[in-house]
């Protein structure tokens, strides 16, 4: 959140996005509220933000600039993103980018399938750089959905479905076997990634959701234990996988095709993130993400950068 917090204020929107007061009480339903601005405990200037939506667990804020925060409680380490509305394929992680830098350069993908909404960044960037791009995304948790649709512009359409399932329920689904050519999973609770998603078998499903030559591209934090499980997995289970390691936090991107198809190649990565650089409709560069894609294989660390920016003390 201070990372949000640096962002934000180098956009001119002077965003603190730390302390607060707790999110509303957990035995409440889901309700759109409105917080008065409570004084930040680190700087003793006025919270910019307020509660307009919450289940007591998750929170959407908003700023007076229309800026929307989504985080699981004001206190919490786990933070899913902003949206500003002055510049809106900008959702402030840098591992949104290397999702979308994944989506865009591993082939003309013609259906997706998003596993964990959020604030919506993935399939919103998807669906302004694609727009005949059919998606699928799969979320469990209700609040999110109807506050994504009030709060972040998340609607659905004839080439964008949102459904409220279980994600290792969903791709077990026989009518959606070999549906897909970009599948991304990117789901997580406060105790990590839910334990659903440390087994081989979801995966096996998950692989079977795609069209000969798809995508598969997972979303891990590297310092959980369990990342290192699911790592084996796609080391087993993707032809070649590639790896990308953010160098603002500890998330990592396992990608690739599934064992038997052709695997991705970093210059084909990079040629294609050079041309949808050179169309300029994005506020980043997705060729800094894809050039520094590397063999899954190779041993994985975090850098001292990303450890400061999470804050923790690199040994």
């Amino acid at each position: 959140r201070a990372w949000a917090a640096a962002e934000m204020e180098s956009r001119g929107l002077s965003a603190t996005p730390t302390g607060g007061s707790d999110a509303a009480d957990p035995t409440e339903p889901a309700a759109a509220v409105v917080a008065e601005p409570v004084d930040d405990a680190a700087t003793g200037e006025p919270y910019p933000f307020q509660t307009v939506y919450t289940d007591g667990n998750i929170v959407f804020e908003e700023d007076d600039d229309g800026v929307v925060m989504l985080s699981w409680g004001r206190k919490s380490s786990l933070w899913m993103g902003f949206r500003n509305p002055f510049n809106p394929l900008e959702f402030g992680l840098e591992y949104f980018q290397t999702q979308v830098a994944i989506g865009l350069t591993s082939g003309h993908h013609k259906r997706a399938l998003i596993l964990g909404l959020g604030i919506g960044a993935i399939p919103a960037t998807l669906r302004a750089m694609c727009p005949d791009m059919d998606i699928d995304i799969v979320e469990l948790d209700p609040a999110i959905i109807e506050g994504a649709a009030k709060h972040v512009d998340m609607t659905e359409d004839h080439r964008m479905r949102i459904h409220e399932a279980d994600a290792a329920e969903f791709v077990k689904h026989e009518d959606q076997q070999h549906r897909y050519d970009l599948i991304i999973h990117d789901c997580f609770d406060l105790s990590g990634i839910p334990a659903v998603f440390h087994h081989r078998d979801f995966y096996v499903d998950a692989l079977n959701c795609l069209q000969p030559g798809g995508v598969f591209s997972v979303n891990l934090i590297w310092t959980l234990l369990e990342a290192q499980v699911i790592r084996e997995h796609m080391l087993e289970l993707l032809e070649n996988p590639l790896a990308i390691h953010c160098q603002t936090a500890t998330n990592c991107a396992i990608f690739g095709r599934a064992k038997g198809d052709d695997p991705l190649h970093h210059r084909d990565l990079v040629s294609a993130a050079m041309d949808v650089d050179g169309e300029c409709r994005l506020p980043y560069l997705v060729t800094t993400q894809v050039e520094r894609a590397q063999s899954a294989f190779e041993p994985q660390t975090c850098s001292d950068e990303a450890l400061l920016w999470e804050g923790r003390v690199p040994d």
